[in-house]
Parts: structure tokens; C-alpha cells; sequence
């Protein structure tokens, strides 16, 4: 095949990679989008096809290896925090009573949620989030009741 068809093949192989990625965002196809870049590169300058190749496998194996871990840590520290992450461990007020088996609702953080506790507590009670299943809290009252 001539330099220039060989460009092209790996021009279009870098743009599937990168359709691919978009599509997946999973920071697999993204070193191949780079790996393909080069060897178009190394096609235009008439170096030989097992060159290209050879580029095309190296230069992905080296930057997957070496970046994927960092730009995943980078991605994960920037995402917005919501959910748990945002009400776990903060304080509220119980809105809806919350009875024996039964859930109520409560406000923590300018949010209304529904809510679970151990035991039954009424309107009015300062709870404290301890954890979360699906989209309900768990909470305790921020003062434990006295036992008699």
C-alpha cells in the first residue's frame, strides 16, 4: 500500500478510537487515538509498515501504562460530589416522623429526604446522617434518649 493510503487507514482508526471513547468515556480507546496518530504520522514519512505497526502498539502500551491510573484519579477528584458524599455526617431535623418499620422524612442540607433510624423518632428531632441505601438515609438522633 502506498505512504499516503496507509495515513489514512490509521487517520480513520484514530477517529474510530476516539468515537469510541467519547461514546464509552472509559480511558481505554484514548491511547490508541494516540498510538494511531503517530504511525499516520510515520506513514506520511514513508517509514515502513512493521515501524508504523511497531509505534502504533508502543506508543499505546506506554501511555496506557503510564497515564491511566492519573488522568482516572484526576477525573474522579473532579467530579462533582452529590448525593451521600454531600449529606453523610451532617445534621437535619426530622420533618415526617419516622415510625417502627416504617420511613419518614427529613431535612439535612437544604434538601428534603426520605429517612430510616432504628427507632422511632418524632417531628422535630436533630438527626445526624450516618449512611445511606439507595436514596434514603440513614440517621440517628443527634442526642441519644436517656434509657430508664
Amino acid at each position: 500500500m502506498s505512504p499516503e493510503t496507509m495515513g489514512i487507514f490509521w487517520l480513520v482508526l484514530a477517529g474510530v478510537m476516539l468515537v469510541i471513547e467519547l461514546a464509552t468515556v472509559s480511558l481505554v480507546s484514548i491511547w490508541f487515538v494516540a498510538g494511531a496518530l503517530i504511525a499516520a504520522v510515520l506513514a506520511f514519512g514513508h517509514f515502513g509498515l512493521w515501524i508504523q505497526i511497531a509505534a502504533f502498539f508502543v506508543v499505546s502500551v506506554i501511555l496506557f501504562c503510564f497515564f491511566k491510573d492519573r488522568l482516572q484519579e484526576f477525573f474522579r477528584f473532579r467530579h462533582d460530589k452529590s448525593g451521600a458524599s454531600l449529606v453523610l455526617g451532617k445534621t437535619g431535623e426530622i420533618t415526617s416522623p419516622i415510625e417502627s418499620h416504617q420511613d419518614g422524612r427529613v431535612l439535612v442540607a437544604g434538601q428534603d429526604w426520605k429517612a430510616s433510624c432504628s427507632m422511632p423518632l418524632g417531628k422535630g428531632t436533630a438527626i445526624k446522617v450516618i449512611g445511606m441505601h439507595g436514596v434514603t438515609l440513614d440517621v440517628e438522633p443527634l442526642k441519644k434518649p436517656m434509657e430508664s
